[in-house]
């Protein structure tokens, strides 16, 4: 049974974490088309939203990594938790305010519409991420081998 949930538990941060990685690279590769891309959609006072729009590549980057590498894996998903709730937020006020269009999600190449679907999926891995936290560490992670290197 261990080996079956460490194993769901690393299925889990894999799917989790890799869109987050996908994304945040994609941003960061085409930044100035993200920093207009994120103006454009006025989620955040003109004021915030250079600063916005600049750090939230490198926080998808980092979270994604933590998690696909099971590194402070607990706080990496709770993080986790947390963008996709914020994603699922900006997909339905996107969706209230009329600007059902290219969500920008995966770089300028992307197709992915902002739409009840797209609004359903990120709700969905939200969830997941809360279930991924009721499953034991799993042994294939950084944290796993850290305890085996420096025992509490």
């Amino acid at each position: 049974m261990k080996v079956l949930t460490a194993s769901l538990a690393l299925v889990g941060r894999l799917a989790l974490g890799f869109p987050l990685l996908w994304a945040g690279w994609e941003k960061l590769r085409a930044f100035d088309w993200w920093f207009e891309k994120f103006g454009q959609m006025e989620l955040v006072p003109e004021a915030s939203a250079g600063v916005v729009a600049t750090a939230f590549p490198g926080l998808e980057l980092v979270v994604g990594l933590a998690l696909v590498l099971g590194f402070w894996t607990r706080a990496a998903t709770w993080l986790t938790f947390g963008l996709y709730a914020l994603f699922a937020a900006v997909i339905a006020w996107l969706l209230l305010s009329g600007q059902a269009a290219a969500c920008g999600c995966f770089g300028p190449d992307s197709d992915l519409i902002v739409d009840g679907a797209a609004l359903g999926l990120r709700l969905i891995a939200a969830a997941a991420a809360l279930a991924l936290l009721g499953l034991p560490n799993s042994r294939f992670s950084i944290d796993a081998l850290l305890r085996v290197i420096v025992p509490r």
